[in-house]
């Protein structure tokens, strides 16, 4: 009788070839049913983008490339991303990528968070995308000013895109007198700061541009400063109340504000005129007889730059007296009086 191991020779030896026939149809290669544990990677790459690893920063409204790259495993099966837009998050996953990598416009989203999947259901680390900060810079508008006086714009630093951070605001040096400040000087989006603008009674009158500049990233604002002369105003007056007919009186105006320079023009009763053309002084006067008995007035008018008073009537009248006529004259003042007067030839 043949022993044990003679007989499981022969067993061995039938069964071989039905366990080779089974194992060709029902046992999978071995690439097939390798034991998968490692996870993909996903990687970012797009133009302005940097970064690595778990995070990138890419510029908002740019194409972003979302690759999966599984190397030797079972092969990248699907790609999820999701864009934050301010809070509202929206996914979108693409299954069996084609080259493995799905294009994605960043838009004006907040971040993008991204992860593969393998076809042994490995998932990489998430990746996440945000954009660099950013902000622009507006103003409250233009300023006018007269020379000599102060004023203030509101310069506007908005986010727009990244993390927040320090702003610092400047302005060159504008001459003429002209200097501008920031309170307070720095400030993080969505922030504003109050700009005073000063200006001297020298300032030239005119449109001065003046441009703010935000660091980092020289973000820039312009408004326009315009300086104007102060408001031109003039009086006048008479230097008596009264007078004989033939006898001098001085008529005096007295003009603040304009550019600088007056053209004075006098006009009244009897012809009253003159005044002095293209003077720094802002007084003039002008003086004259009257032959004629009466109420005389005066006015004047002033130009000084672009401004014009128009004629300004003076503040009191004179009256005029023939003294051919009147038997008491006041001899001290030459005013006519109710009291206090002397005798003349032909007076009682």
């Amino acid at each position: 009788m043949p022993s044990k191991s003679i007989l499981l020779r022969y067993v061995i030896l039938l069964l071989l070839p039905l366990f080779t026939f089974y194992s060709s149809v029902f046992i999978p290669a071995y690439a097939d049913w390798t034991l998968d544990l490692t996870p993909p990677t996903t990687t970012i790459t797009g133009s302005g983008c940097t970064g690595g690893g778990s995070s990138y920063t890419c510029p908002n409204n740019t194409s972003i490339t979302i690759s999966c790259n599984d190397g030797t495993g079972s092969g990248c099966a699907s790609i999820r991303y999701c864009s934050n837009y301010g809070g509202v998050v929206n996914c979108i996953t693409t299954t069996n990528p084609p080259s493995n990598a799905v294009s994605v416009d960043t838009g004006t989203a907040t971040s993008i968070t991204a992860l593969s999947t393998d076809n042994a259901g490995n998932q990489s680390p998430t990746v996440t995308v945000t954009a660099p900060f950013d902000y622009f810079l507006s103003n409250s508008g233009d300023v006018s000013l007269a020379q000599g006086y102060a004023g203030t714009n509101t310069i506007y630093a908005n986010f727009n895109s990244g993390t927040t951070q320090r702003v610092d605001l400047s302005a060159p040096a504008q001459g003429f007198g002209i200097s501008v400040s920031f309170n307070p000087t720095f400030c993080n989006p969505d922030c504003s700061s109050g700009t005073i603008i000063n200006t001297l009674l020298s300032t030239p009158p005119g449109t001065y541009p003046i441009t703010v500049t935000g660091s980092p990233l020289n973000k820039q604002t312009t408004f326009n400063l315009k300086v104007t002369s102060p408001a031109l105003s003039v009086t006048c007056s008479v230097n008596r109340t009264s007078q004989t007919v033939n006898q001098p009186v001085v008529w005096e105006a007295n003009a603040s504000g304009g550019s600088g320079t007056y053209t004075y023009a006098w006009s009244g009763t009897d012809s009253l005129s003159g005044g002095a053309s293209g003077t720094n002084s802002t007084t003039d006067s002008v003086t004259k007889s009257y032959s004629l008995s009466g109420v005389k007035t005066g006015g004047i008018r002033v130009v000084s730059g672009a401004q014009d008073t128009g004629v300004v009537p003076c503040s009191n009248s004179i009256t005029i007296i023939d003294s051919s006529n009147l038997p008491w004259i006041n001899t001290t003042s030459g005013d006519v009086h109710a009291n206090d007067y002397i005798s003349t030839p032909g007076g009682p």
